[in-house]
């Protein structure tokens, strides 16, 4: 539900398990989603980072670009636990039992950064497995080369940001869950996070440089 400064209800919609919305008041448009998706009223879709998804399906247009190492169903969303889990990259189902405790319909990334906490102190079962394919995961993205010209320096440019924020979220979620401060290996992967954040820096530099600024 979103309210303007009157507190007078703008927007508000009703969500089944798997994020089919009805919109019961529209007064403005609002698309976001489950965490990480962006609703396209052409198509319906809601736009995933990597994917699309297909909220009256419960489950992905395409298949997980990371294979089998998220699971059997390459089609599945968040382990077919939406209630649980969430998937704001359509990469990986990351543990947000904190969701279930947000009185907000869409709940936001302190929402779900909170619920990422929660998991990580509880025991999970195949704690080990879960740990190397997520190693597996981030590693398939950041050790990726870069992105192949496009002809247009801006868009080189944008896509070189986005392949190395999703390289840092991704290493940084799983130093952040694995690892333990201040051992080797954490100190190890801060100075790989040092030189991905380099690189959007680098990227955004790019961008300013080679992409025009829409006035407003």
């Amino acid at each position: 539900m979103l309210t303007d400064q009157n507190q007078n209800v703008v927007w508000k919609g009703e969500y089944t398990p798997f994020g089919e919305v009805t919109e019961v008041v529209n007064t403005i448009g609002q698309d976001i989603r489950f965490p990480g998706q962006y609703h396209d009223r052409e198509t319906g879709y809601y736009y995933n980072y990597y994917r699309d998804y297909d909220p009256t399906l419960g489950r992905y247009l395409q298949s997980d670009p990371v294979g089998l190492g998220g699971g059997i169903n390459t089609y599945g969303y968040a382990n077919q636990n939406p209630v649980i889990y969430v998937d704001p990259y359509g990469l990986d189902a990351e543990a947000a039992i904190a969701l279930a405790l947000s009185d907000s319909p869409v709940p936001g990334p302190m929402d779900v950064a909170a619920g990422i906490g929660i998991a990580a102190l509880a025991l999970m079962p195949g704690d080990s497995a879960r740990k190397d394919a997520q190693h597996a995961r981030y590693h398939k993205i950041c050790d990726q080369p870069p992105p192949p010209p496009s002809g247009d320096p801006c868009i080189d440019a944008e896509r070189k940001r986005d392949q190395a924020q999703l390289c840092y979220d991704l290493r940084k979620n799983w130093s952040d869950k694995w690892d333990e401060s201040g051992s080797s290996a954490w100190n190890k992967h801060q100075g790989q996070l040092q030189q991905v954040k380099q690189r959007i820096i680098n990227a955004v530099e790019d961008i300013k440089r080679n992409c025009k600024q829409e006035c407003f």
